[in-house]
């Protein structure tokens, strides 16, 4: 018996496509410049905005003291991408960073456009099943 069934992703393996890759950058760049204008505008729920500020404390600490930064400026990263995130799970325009809300709404929607588009446009492989 034959079954078919749909292939979403390219045949390299289920690896994105460079356009892919590309609209996922952008939105990690939007989401970043979110983040970091909302912590700048004062724009959070208090918690995250309190943790930024001690790792901030600590970046400067390390950096005095000649020490590696890169695991204290990776937590900062996910920091900031958990308060830009927060902000776009709700449908309102943050006062102090609408421009930065707003890139990063149209690259969400560009990300989620063509991943969308992949799988309307998958096609159909034949599948065995039973032997």
């Amino acid at each position: 018996m034959t079954m078919r069934t749909h292939s979403a992703g390219p045949t390299t393996g289920g690896a994105p496509s460079s356009h892919i890759r590309r609209l996922q950058r952008a939105f990690l760049a939007a989401e970043l410049d979110l983040g970091e204008r909302m912590y700048a505008a004062g724009i959070d729920d208090g918690f995250l905005g309190a943790q930024i500020a001690a790792l901030w404390q600590r970046l400067r600490r390390a950096e005095a003291a000649r020490l590696p930064l890169g695991p204290l400026l990776a937590q900062r990263r996910e920091l900031l991408l958990q308060l830009a995130a927060a902000a776009l799970e709700v449908e309102a325009p943050l006062p102090g960073a609408e421009a930065e809300y707003g890139r990063a709404r149209t690259a969400q929607a560009a990300l989620k456009k063509e991943a969308e588009g992949r799988t309307v446009t998958a096609r159909p492989e034949l599948a065995s099943v039973g032997a």
